[in-house]
């Protein structure tokens, strides 16, 4: 319940598929508290921000969020990445994703029966292919990887304050640029902590050279993981 809540701003996500939703949970916000702040950010209205622009929210966060989520906290109506030049090319100089601002263990997620969290080290895919309507969106396209040192780094801050050894990386296909999956997961397999990971590839990608390469990345019993 917003009341009981009490926050001065929400902030709703969104796929094509789940808008109504976020359309419903808008209105509960808005019945229990009429004056707070709602911002939408998400696939869907970076994809078609002007079919999400109704008038019921009060900023629509289109593209990258690294800049644009900070300002609609204070401007009103779309806050288009592209547009104001602020889709970033190399994000390893970003803070670490606030974690502590959510109540993490409370997610009953689990990998291998492993208890779990999510992370994402990739933005963006250089493919075309015909189902995907992100084929021709700019931010989409331009593909950007978090360093090999980057995702240690975090991954190590996890499990400093949390204790998860696993982790489900959402970001499209790990194995799209071979050169930089084989150096990611020759550091990972180094390293000195191991880690349950899982992650999303392309099978057109996927060769036995890098197959070996994630299963060394992965303390899964020597076998990769990955779907």
């Amino acid at each position: 319940d917003a009341r009981e809540i009490g926050a001065d701003c929400y902030g709703l996500t969104d796929t094509a598929p789940d808008y109504p939703l976020a359309l419903q949970i808008r209105e509960a916000i808005r019945a229990a508290s009429p004056g707070v702040r709602i911002i939408l950010g998400g696939s869907h209205c970076s994809m078609s921000p002007s079919r999400c622009d109704d008038g019921g929210w009060d900023a629509i966060v289109a593209g990258d969020g690294f800049t644009a989520a900070g300002q609609a906290l204070r401007e009103n109506g779309i806050i288009s990445a592209r547009f104001r030049g602020e889709i970033l090319s190399v994000l390893n100089g970003l803070p670490l994703p606030a974690r502590d601002l959510i109540d993490l263990k409370s997610y009953d997620f689990k990998v291998l029966g492993e208890p779990a969290t999510s992370i994402f080290t990739i933005w963006g895919c250089a493919n075309q292919c015909s189902f995907c309507s992100g084929r021709d969106v700019f931010s989409y396209r331009l593909m950007r990887w978090l360093s090999p040192e980057r995702v240690l780094r975090e991954l190590d801050s996890i499990y400093g304050t949390w204790g998860f050894r696993a982790y489900a990386d959402f970001s499209d296909e790990w194995n799209l640029n071979r050169a930089k999956v084989l150096e990611r997961c020759e550091s990972i397999a180094n390293h000195h902590r191991k880690y349950l990971l899982r992650c999303f590839v392309k099978a057109e990608h996927l060769d036995d050279e890098v197959a070996q390469a994630m299963a060394r990345a992965s303390m899964a019993k020597n076998n990769p993981i990955f779907m």
